[in-house]
């Protein structure tokens, strides 16, 4: 942060704010409707891929990847490889390998993880079919071995960085270390400030190894480092039945799946569906919106009856902002505006998280962005509404190449010579995005208060 730009109200800026959408838009510059990746898993009536498009199979046959190339989308990798054709490209994770999959998009050399579907705590290297790296790689001793401790697997995940660092030298480096995640659902994030605290300062360790092999290579200072996250994490204070919903959703003969944004068995029932849930006046609900085909094919999400009357202002045009990023036929029917710090009591994977992300508040919004580097203003905080998807067209910008194909814009608050283009185009973002956010941050603000008054 001393040597760079960092953003006090930097957010993700899209639906759905969860791992492979998010990591997904950090390369490619583009919302979920754009790049192909909307969720773990979504309704398809095209291609009706059937299963789930970020599954360990999937993922590893290279489906994932195939998605993201037919979307037309390109990536930070992409671009850099058409300006420099011998370049390497290197996407990393441990566990989640989905995350390494749409940090890789379609460019990656190489797309690298654990075997995740090795029983018990072993860590050992797989990949994505035709994005392993060498095999002195693959078989290296060193990264085939038992887990030390909790988060070991983020030093795994920089051991095998650093291998690749070492012994490729991709000019493009990206990891994702998601042991924070894993702690934070298993305990509530905040709410166990020791523990997470072991963990986070095991990923500053990480860092700082990174950083120490660049310096050792003698590229440190024309190297450009980003460090932020695909969204935040919230205790689950209080649950709403799932049940009830259900029962709700029912009444219209029809079913939905489990989650604050879900699938009905019948997309036409939608709008009925989000009103009885509105009307129903369910406590930590604030209101529905639902996905509505215009005219010209294109969709949206609108607000319905009940919604309209205790959602307005900024308030609203946020929530509409957040779901036209994903707003497309593959995208939920219907999505529940949930109070900050509710959740539904819905099980994931037969577990119950004491923290998660899958609500649309600003805390689960909220992300760290840090930027450094060549080009970069350096000790500056700034309070500009930055987004994942501004990540890709940012670092482009700064190693002189042209974004294409991107929703983002280039952070030019972050450059130390922007054009007069940038700084535009992002006072026009930031004139419409700033009021959104300031009014989420005020709906989190009253919802926080009103649990501890009660």
């Amino acid at each position: 942060m001393s040597e760079g730009a960092s953003y006090s109200q930097a957010w993700v800026g899209q639906l759905r704010n969860n791992t492979p959408p998010g990591h997904t838009t950090m390369a490619t510059g583009a919302f979920p409707k754009s790049d192909g990746i909307l969720c773990f898993a979504w309704r398809d009536p095209v291609a009706n891929l059937g299963g789930w498009p970020t599954s360990w199979e999937k993922v590893t046959s290279g489906v994932m990847t195939r998605l993201i190339a037919e979307s037309g989308a390109t990536s930070i990798g992409t671009l850099y490889k058409k300006a420099h054709p011998q370049a390497k490209v290197a996407a990393i994770s441990c566990d989640k390998y989905y995350a390494a999959a749409g940090l890789g998009a379609e460019s990656a050399d190489y797309i690298l993880f654990n075997m995740a579907q090795t029983p018990g705590e072993y860590l050992s290297p797989a990949g994505v079919k035709g994005h392993l790296a060498p095999d002195d790689i693959m078989n290296d001793p060193e990264l085939h071995r038992t887990k030390v401790d909790y988060w070991d697997g983020d030093t795994w995940a920089i051991d095998l960085a650093l291998k690749v660092f070492e012994r490729e030298k991709p000019e493009i480096m990206l990891i994702n270390l998601p042991y924070t995640d894993e702690a934070g659902h298993g305990t509530g994030g905040i709410n166990a400030p020791q523990f997470m605290g072991q963990v986070v300062s095991n990923v500053d360790r990480q860092i700082g190894r990174l950083i120490d092999a660049y310096k050792k290579a003698g590229i440190y200072d024309k190297t450009l480092f980003v460090i932020t996250a695909d969204h935040g994490m919230t205790p689950t204070s209080h649950t709403i039945s799932q049940a009830t919903i259900n029962s709700i959703i029912a009444k219209s003969g029809t079913w939905g799946t489990e989650q604050n944004e879900f699938y009905l068995g019948d997309p036409s029932k939608s709008a009925e569906v989000a009103e009885n849930i509105a009307s129903a006046r369910i406590p930590g609900i604030h209101g529905t919106y639902y996905s509505q085909k215009t005219g010209d094919g294109s969709y949206v999400y609108l607000p319905s009856p009940t919604t309209t009357k205790y959602i307005t202002g900024d308030l609203d045009k946020c929530y509409r902002y957040l779901t036209s990023t994903y707003a497309s036929e593959k995208s939920p029917d219907v999505l529940l505006v949930i109070a900050e710090n509710w959740r539904q009591d819905y099980k994931v994977s037969g577990m119950t998280f004491k923290g998660s992300h899958d609500t649309v508040t600003w805390l689960t919004q909220h992300i760290p962005l840090v930027i450094s580097g060549p080009g970069v203003k350096q000790g500056v905080v700034m309070d500009s509404p930055a987004r994942l998807v501004d990540i890709a067209p940012t670092i482009l910008a700064l190693m002189g190449i042209a974004p294409e194909h991107m929703d983002g814009i280039v952070l030019a608050d972050a450059l130390v010579s922007p054009t007069a283009e940038q700084v535009q185009a992002q006072k026009n973002v930031t004139k419409q995005l700033a009021p959104l956010v300031a009014a989420l941050k005020t709906r989190s603000e009253a919802d926080l208060a009103e649990l501890t008054i009660k």
